[in-house]
């Protein structure tokens, strides 16, 4: 696959990430528009995007039964009350990262885990987004933590 029309992919799944969340990436921004796509917001009327919304929001958003219920797409991912916060959340600090926690049960398992692959798919980075098995829960939670760098 080239290289471009792995931009046009990427871009593609892009339309999805609402605009104020693309300030914090940047390099994503300029993938979007090095392939002549523009950025839309989709569900931003659901994301907590000022400051003192994400801090009354909490580092928790926890995934309601009913969610898994209904058809999936980025924009239900994306626009969906119970994981907007987390993702917006995780745009507008670059050094959090978004654990997806899910009880000891096959079927949560594979649910957490396609949860973490539709954000992949919508362009959010992988290497701040984890899964966890965590005994003690009934449903799939998303928490933000917070990395603070070194200073060296």
């Amino acid at each position: 696959m080239k290289i471009n029309d792995r931009i046009a992919i990427i871009s593609a799944c892009l339309l999805w990430i609402p605009t104020s969340g693309l300030a914090a990436e940047p390099s994503l921004q300029g993938a979007a528009a090095s392939a002549g796509l523009a950025v839309q917001p989709m569900g931003a009327e659901n994301l907590a995007s000022s400051p003192a919304a994400i801090a009354q929001m909490g580092d928790a958003c926890q995934l309601d039964d009913t969610f898994w219920l209904k058809p999936r797409s980025g924009a239900a991912i994306m626009s969906n009350a119970d994981i907007a916060p987390c993702v917006q959340h995780l745009l507008n600090d670059p050094t959090a990262s978004l654990r997806i926690s899910y009880p000891d049960n096959d079927e949560l398992a594979v649910e957490a885990d396609e949860l973490r692959q539709w954000l992949l798919a919508l362009a959010l980075p992988a290497a701040r987004i984890s899964l966890k098995k965590q005994s003690g829960l009934t449903a799939i939670e998303l928490d933000i933590k917070h990395n603070t760098p070194k200073n060296d």
